[in-house]
């Protein structure tokens, strides 16, 4: 079993064992709380038995959780790693990879095709409402009421 420290390299090999052999390599996501002094974790798992590769990753940060989880789900055609220079000078790189959800499902999804899908939704025409604009009331106060506060 390989265990990793960094969820980047973890995406990366997943997504390599994933493309060798997307039938036969599982997936599996552990949750764990025990108490408040530790705090919980995620451990994600990926196992081939025909290679017999399992690759393993256990976090407790939120961030790390969202980025293997957005490169597993059903969008998650592109991941984004930092490739951090060497220098303080120089400029971080993104390195876009291919994530699982299209290898999973054996479709090719593109930026394009989800951008231009929500566009077509929000350039619907809104429906026409037949309410009309309500005023609001004032409640009128008695004299009695008046009576008895001071200003």
């Amino acid at each position: 079993m390989t265990h990793f420290s960094s969820a980047d390299n973890f995406i990366e090999k997943s997504v390599q064992l994933m493309k060798s052999g997307p039938a036969n390599t599982r997936v599996s996501i552990t949750y764990t709380h025990s108490g408040e002094k530790r705090k919980p974790i995620v451990k994600f798992k990926l196992f081939n038995p025909v290679t017999g590769i399992c690759l393993s990753l256990r976090t407790h940060k939120a961030k790390e959780f969202s980025r293997i989880m957005n490169a597993l789900g059903p969008r998650g055609t592109a991941v984004t790693k930092h490739v951090n220079p060497g220098t303080a000078n120089e400029k971080i790189e993104d390195v876009k990879l291919e994530g699982l959800g299209c290898i999973m499902t054996n479709t090719q999804f593109s930026e394009q095709e989800a951008q231009e899908e929500s566009k077509q939704e929000t350039n619907q025409p809104p429906a026409e409402s037949t309410t009309e604009k309500v005023t609001p009331k004032h409640k009128k106060r008695s004299k009695k009421s008046r009576k008895g506060r001071k200003h």
